[in-house]
């Protein structure tokens, strides 16, 4: 008798969480972290600051939850890109290309890219770096270098560079430009990658 009002319960606080995330991350892709208020928040998503700290203990809460929907998303944008027919290196470079799309959108590029690595903090935003990204990259590079032992250190330096080439592309007032030259120069890092790998490329 008590699991219907229990489930109804659950449903309306996710919902409740998942407007507070969209909200949030609407307005932070429009103005950035600094410049968005709580109640500025609560007021769009038409709830009210007890609602927000019952989901979240403050705003830089709230603007995690915001990052890891946005990692999750260009996670999927990424398998989906290495997905595509090719060999290792071409399944490589689709997935760092989707990687440098994704850049020139405002809600990477401002929450992402240029708000995150300050407002999370050096150590846990290289630990969302790092787990969004890094299987994932290692899982590239070894389709390619097979039992190469750098292979994890070569795919936290290949993360490092897409990391710089998203703020280039992210900071730049003409963004399709600025993705058109970064990508030039991952792509000269990647034949530099692809050709260690000599005869072991599939």
């Amino acid at each position: 008798m008590s699991v219907k009002p229990q489930r109804t319960r659950d449903e309306q606080a996710d919902a409740t969480r998942a407007t507070l995330i969209a909200t949030a991350r609407r307005l932070f892709a429009r103005r950035g972290f600094p410049d968005v208020s709580v109640d500025e928040i609560v007021q769009a998503a038409g709830l009210t600051k007890g609602a927000l700290y019952h989901h979240f203990r403050d705003k830089q809460e709230l603007f995690r939850g915001v990052v890891e929907q946005i990692e999750q998303a260009i996670q999927e944008r990424l398998i989906a890109a290495a997905s595509q027919p090719g060999d290792g290196v071409a399944r490589l470079r689709a997935a760092c290309h989707a990687y440098l799309d994704a850049c020139t959108e405002d809600e990477v590029g401002r929450i992402v890219v240029l708000d995150s690595p300050a407002v999370l903090g050096w150590d846990a935003w290289c630990k969302l770096n790092r787990e969004y990204g890094l299987g994932f990259f290692v899982d590239r590079l070894r389709a390619i270098r097979r039992d190469d032992p750098a292979i994890e250190s070569t795919a936290q330096m290949l993360m490092g560079a897409l990391n710089v080439a998203g703020r280039v592309i992210a900071q730049s007032e003409d963004r399709p430009a600025a993705r058109s030259q970064v990508g030039m120069t991952i792509d000269r890092l990647l034949a530099g990658v692809a050709g260690t790998a000599g005869s072991s490329s599939t």
